[in-house]
């Protein structure tokens, strides 16, 4: 992964869970951009006006799938490294979020060396 400074879209999920990411980004050196909204996060991802490093869409919810699949029909985001979050016992949606385009999974949930393999993984 490279040691520079990115720049992450959370996707969707609850309001703690921005809080948490926000805290574990920020001592890995990265920022982190929120945007609960599906449909507002990935007019957000594709307008350009905005770079993001990395994605992290939040699956348990029922747009999350949809959400990775638009974003893989996009030609600004079709190769963009998107983890999907989902519960650890939620194996299923995260083997159809793999299958919809997502580049890695992180169960929640997580530990800071946890987030940071997966973005290690995401973004070789």
């Amino acid at each position: 992964m490279s040691e520079s400074k990115l720049h992450v879209l959370l996707v969707g999920g609850e309001p703690y869970m921005k809080d948490v990411a926000e805290v574990m980004m920020s001592s890995l050196g990265h920022t982190i951009a929120a945007e609960p909204h599906v449909t507002q996060a990935v007019e957000r991802a594709t307008r350009g006006e905005e770079a993001f490093d990395l994605y992290m869409v939040d699956v348990e919810g029922p747009e999350g799938l949809a959400t990775i699949t638009r974003m893989r029909e996009h030609p600004r985001t079709a190769g963009a490294p998107i983890l999907c979050l989902a519960n650890e016992r939620n194996a299923r949606q995260i083997e159809l979020a793999l299958r919809a385009g997502a580049s890695h999974a992180l169960r929640l949930p997580f530990k800071r060396q946890d987030l940071a393999a997966a973005i290690a993984t995401a973004i070789p």
